[in-house]
């Protein structure tokens, strides 16, 4: 499983949710649709979780996601227009969805 893969895989999976889903939605469906490829590979199981939310960073840093959502309780939205991409070495907001 590349990065892009699990960029697409969020992708895929916000838009079936209508464009907006809890991390914990996201993570469900990647499961239900894509376990056979993270049971392929020990190392990924045990850490796709991990990089979903890396994903979502990546995909918020080029303006993929809707900045106004990111981080609020855990909610990742597609982005409705181009919100440009972010400088290296900025960061998105604190992704609260374990508090």
């Amino acid at each position: 499983m590349t990065n892009e893969d699990l960029d697409n895989w969020v992708l895929e999976a916000l838009d079936s949710l209508g464009g907006e889903g809890h991390i914990v939605e996201i993570a469900k469906y990647i499961w239900e649709n894509k376990r056979s490829e993270l049971e392929a590979n020990e190392k990924d199981f045990f850490t796709w979780q991990y990089r979903m939310r890396k994903s979502g960073q990546r995909l918020y840093r080029d303006g993929r996601l809707d900045r106004s959502s990111f981080g609020r309780l855990g909610v990742w939205a597609l982005a409705t227009e181009d919100q440009g991409s972010l400088a290296e070495g900025d960061t998105p907001a604190r992704d609260t969805a374990d508090e």
